[in-house]
């Protein structure tokens, strides 16, 4: 699988030509300003009717969203942003978009990630991707060919998306 690590402000993420988009929406503090594009605009409704719940791994999915590039959309709450939490939040969504046998899939984080949190979900997305086929007879591949992330800063976490990459390929 091929990943990619690029800067993506909220604001742009609505363009992304992708056909899965996860968003990693954190819980929101009180005194967050509310941006008026598409997407912020999405995660606000969803939080404020109840649909996006605060807790880790729960998940919004929707299919051809308005003023979206991507096809398919799922918001997936990280409760506080930890390792744990994202870890819990990306294998769920994941697994609910696997379902539509994506090729490229977009995983965005919708506010500021540390380095320990981008490693955690870079894993995370290997190992929820990964498709069993040793001793099938007739083993179905990967579908996820390939996997980018999204972050706020990427020359601040090139590092740290490097030293997951290269753990992964020790581990292969």
């Amino acid at each position: 699988m091929d990943f990619h690590l690029k800067t993506l402000a909220l604001d742009q993420v609505a363009a992304e030509k992708t056909d899965a988009l996860i968003v990693l929406v954190a819980t929101a503090p009180p005194a967050a300003p509310a941006s008026n594009d598409a997407l912020s605009s999405m995660i606000t409704a969803a939080r404020k009717s109840g649909d996006l719940a605060d807790k880790a791994g729960k998940l919004l999915s929707m299919y051809r969203p308005p003023d979206m590039a991507a096809p398919r959309l799922v918001l997936a709450s990280i409760g506080d942003g930890d390792p744990g939490s994202i870890r819990t939040a990306i294998s769920a969504a994941i697994h609910a978009a696997k379902a539509a046998n994506p090729k490229r899939m977009s995983i965005v984080f919708a506010q500021p990630v540390d380095a320990a949190g981008l490693r955690s979900a870079v894993i995370t997305a290997a190992d929820a991707s990964y498709v069993y086929t040793t001793t099938k007879s007739k083993p179905e591949p990967r579908s996820i060919e390939q996997l980018s992330f999204g972050v706020a800063d990427s020359a601040a976490l090139r590092n740290a998306f490097a030293e997951a990459r290269a753990g992964l390929a020790r581990a292969a």
